[in-house]
């Protein structure tokens, strides 16, 4: 797999399951290291870097959010242990999801229930975003994240990573969603590990066959 993606670029991995998008992402984290080639990262071979110090210029929105049954504050916190309030609330705000910890009972402080039982999906997708936002990333990487929301909940979730695009993050996303790769920049067809060069219609059929 050979692929260039510029800073501020907005590209989906699309493909049927299996197919190596969630592994990749996986190789970007140093999860797994690669047994042949280079991953690099503005020009470092990130087998060099610190696995920690290279995840915190990323921020992974996971296809399935987990939260805890504790305060709204704590959740996003998760995301960088030694965050400042003030920097929580920056990344809820960057989330469009401040006005709505501010309504709950105490706010930030706020026990969100088990799982985030006291949100709606949206509102724990947000949730899940504020916290990859905390540690202030370059590089955004998002794993179905529309996956189990509503069409109007997946657009609006789908405008705030524009919002992000717009601020010049680089955002990689997994998708099966014909609609929600078509709003990104680039859409990068993957079958058996391989990019496979193919035109929008050719990703669409894929899509819509194995979504």
């Amino acid at each position: 797999l050979t692929l260039d993606i510029r800073p501020g670029e907005t590209v989906a991995f699309v493909g049927p399951s299996g197919a190596g998008k969630s592994t990749a992402f996986q190789l970007l984290l140093r999860f797994h290291d690669p047994q042949s080639g280079r991953i690099l990262v503005d020009g470092v071979d990130i087998a060099r870097a610190d696995p920690q110090t290279l995840r915190s210029r990323i921020g992974l929105v996971p296809q399935e959010t987990v939260l805890f049954g504790a305060s709204a504050r704590e959740n996003i916190r998760y995301g960088k242990l030694d965050a400042t309030n003030e920097q929580i609330e920056e990344a809820a705000k960057a989330a469009n999801i401040h006005h709505v910890i501010e309504a709950l009972a105490k706010g930030y402080d706020t026990k969100i229930g088990e799982d985030g039982t006291k949100l709606s999906g949206g509102e724990k997708q947000r949730i899940a975003i504020a916290r990859a936002l905390v540690n202030n990333p370059s590089i955004i990487l998002a794993d179905e994240p529309t996956g189990n929301l509503d069409t109007k909940t997946s657009y609006d979730i789908m405008g705030l990573f524009q919002d992000l695009h717009d601020k010049g993050n680089t955002i990689i996303m997994v998708t099966h969603e014909p609609d929600i790769a078509r709003e990104c920049q680039r859409t990068i067809l993957i079958r058996d590990g391989k990019i496979i060069n193919a035109p929008q219609e050719r990703a669409d059929h894929v899509l819509s066959h194995h979504g």
